[in-house]
Formats: structure tokens, sequence, C-alpha cells
């Protein structure tokens, strides 16, 4: 589960998606995990009820302790999402990228 911040979560948790920071609006289940709305970046005290987006992550985060074979299918998929950025797999395109 990871905000959908303008770099890199969604190239990881759901490629090939459309990046959507200021439009999503709820949480998108990506092939490999969960993509959030991005947080405001206010900080508030704890007497300060909770945003929108407080609240959601929080019922995402719910939602999963109660449905463990979704967290059981992204907790099989992340290894293999892990081994994509191998360095005997990435080293090869950050080369063809410096190369042009």
């Amino acid at each position: 589960m990871s905000s959908d911040c303008l770099s890199g979560p969604r190239e990881i948790l759901a490629p090939g998606t459309s990046f959507k920071v200021s439009k999503l609006r709820g949480s998108e289940y990506g092939e490999y995990g969960i993509l959030m709305p991005v947080m405001d970046g206010r900080l508030y005290s704890a007497r300060d009820p909770l945003t929108w987006r407080e609240k959601m992550w929080a019922d995402e985060i719910v939602r999963l302790l109660r449905n463990p074979e979704i967290l059981e299918e992204y907790k099989k998929k992340g290894p293999q999402r892990a081994a994509d950025f191998d360095v005997p797999k990435i080293i090869p395109k950050y080369f063809s990228v410096f190369d042009g």
C-alpha cells in the first residue's frame, strides 16, 4: 500500500496504468499493491478530526486485515515484482537510458 505520489509507486504497484495523483479519490487495487490518495501535507494535532484521506487509509488497512485472501495475494506478488528490480535485470535498463 502506497500513496500515489509523483514518482515511483504507480510504476511499481500498477505498471502500465495512468498517473492520477490529483484525481485519485479512493483506493486503487493495482497488480502488485494498492495505491492511495496522497496526504495533504499539513501537520495536524491528535485532537484534530481525521481528514478524508486519513480515514480512507485507516478504512483500507482494516479492509485488508479483514480480508486475508487479498493480503495473501499481494504477499505472493510482492517478491515477484521485487525480482523485476534485481541488479542483473535493472542495470542493463539503466545503461540503455544513459547510453540513449
